[in-house]
């Protein structure tokens, strides 16, 4: 889900069922906070799926949506949800990142470009790449970077307008010298193409697919449930 601050309303797609057999969707919902009422959109847009990410574009009302998982595969199909026609658009890009689904998006709004990283990607397994998207160009392109939080998925990105900076948590990481849940926090800077680990004594146990969100007010990062080896965490903690 993201919010369209413009409207107050909160835009939901797709998804997937795990009780038993997965069934996966492809459906549009509208939450409005002031009514308190879900409303379908009964539209034409992308493929049935889950483990998909969607991100939040201020400047042009819109929201992004890339990749996903089916029973079958990972997509890496592009989607534009315009907010004022309630919309979905498929964009066509003449190169993209693999397809994959359990990773994270979001909008930088200092650079005027979507991130993402990681994932499990269709053909080559957990991936530690970093793409933009730029919504003017319709075009994306892979950053290379020196350093990066590792071969990851389920885990979350948040934007720090202040710092401008993006903001990594948690994860599902594995390698072919580990395998662990992450408990770090990691910053990206666009400017300089750089992952950055911070240090921190107090902080969450190590988890992945958790609900976070980002304050500037106060400059934390709020972290709520996730999960580890096989357990679900049900706990909020927050980063500063």
């Amino acid at each position: 889900m993201v919010y369209d601050t413009e409207n107050d309303r909160v835009i939901l797609f797709g998804g997937y069922t795990v009780d038993g057999t997965r069934e996966f969707y492809n459906d549009t919902w509208v939450f409005s906070p002031g009514d308190n009422i879900w409303t379908e959109l009964l539209i034409n847009g992308p493929s049935h799926r889950g483990a998909h990410s969607m991100a939040y574009n201020p400047d042009q009302g819109t929201i992004l949506l890339f990749g996903g998982q089916t029973s079958t595969r990972r997509l890496s199909d592009t989607w534009v949800f315009d907010c004022s026609t309630e919309t979905w658009t498929e964009i066509e890009t003449d190169t993209s990142p693999e397809g994959r689904g359990d990773f994270d998006m979001v909008y930088d709004s200092n650079n005027h470009v979507f991130i993402i990283y990681g994932g499990w990607g269709y053909r080559t397994g957990l991936q530690h790449d970093t793409w933009t998207f730029d919504p003017e160009m319709s075009a994306w392109n892979e950053i290379e970077t020196d350093s990066d939080p590792g071969r990851m998925y389920g885990q979350s990105l948040e934007y720090d307008h202040i710092r401008k900076r993006v903001i990594l948590y948690g994860g599902h990481l594995r390698s072919p010298i580990s395998h662990d849940h992450v408990d770090e926090v990691w910053y990206f800077h666009l400017e300089n193409s750089s992952w950055a680990q911070t240090s921190s004594i107090d902080k969450p146990q190590g988890r992945y697919w958790s609900a976070v969100s980002y304050s500037d007010d106060d400059s934390s990062l709020v972290v709520f449930g996730g999960s580890y080896d096989r357990t679900d965490e049900r706990d909020l903690d927050t980063i500063h």
